[in-house]
């Protein structure tokens, strides 16, 4: 009987030893996380409606946004479309976030949902959701203990003005990067590989 449930209990602990390792195997690599998100992203996040304020004029224009991720190191871009209304009188030339995932915090991923024909509305109301078309998202990433690891350039033109006036180019260290989406079925994936690429990166928490 002893030899009987030794050998019992070595099967068991055999299978449990196979299921762990196909678990183990399951899981998605850095590599694998960091391909998924380089190739998926930019076909869902290339173009978001975004309400554009000047002084007292406000449009909508259509916003580009490229995401690459190398060895941990991410790199947003964000490009306004030509020939949309502002381009008349401000163009986003371009806006350069660089940071690496290990420095964001894997909880607060933020999430809004808004409306691309309501001027970016949110749609966090359940009143105002039976009434707009929620068809985009933004995706705040914030840094571990809102540390300022984000380096942004920030690249506007103006065409009507002349001099030193035309261009302006901002250079800062900020605490979030944002990320832009227009298929809000794919939205949940992406978040689901965002956190993941930043555990293997060795993202953690922030204490409070």
């Amino acid at each position: 009987m002893l030899l009987r449930f030794c050998f019992s209990l070595c099967l068991v602990s055999c299978f449990a030893g196979c299921n762990s390792s196909r678990a183990t195997q399951s899981d998605p690599t850095l590599k694998e996380t960091t391909d998924w998100i380089n190739d998926t992203y930019n076909r869902h996040g290339v173009s978001y409606k975004q309400l554009t304020k000047n002084h007292v004029f406000e449009t909508q224009d259509v916003e580009r946004t490229t995401l690459h991720i190398d060895g941990c190191v991410a790199t947003i871009e964000q490009n306004q479309e030509p020939n949309w209304p502002m381009a008349s009188k401000v163009v986003l030339v371009s806006n350069l976030q660089t940071f690496n995932m290990a420095d964001i915090d894997p909880s607060r991923i933020k999430v809004q949902v808004n409306s691309s024909q309501a001027y970016g509305m949110l749609c966090d109301d359940p009143d105002i959701n039976r009434t707009l078309n929620c068809d985009q998202a933004d995706i705040g990433l914030h840094t571990h203990n809102d540390r300022p690891l984000i380096r942004s350039k920030r690249i506007v033109e103006y065409p009507k003005l002349t001099g030193a006036d035309h261009r302006n180019v901002s250079d800062t260290q900020e605490d979030v990067a944002f990320l832009f989406v227009n298929d809000l079925e794919y939205l949940p994936r992406l978040v689901a590989a965002l956190k993941k690429e930043i555990q293997l990166c060795g993202g953690k928490p922030s204490p409070f």
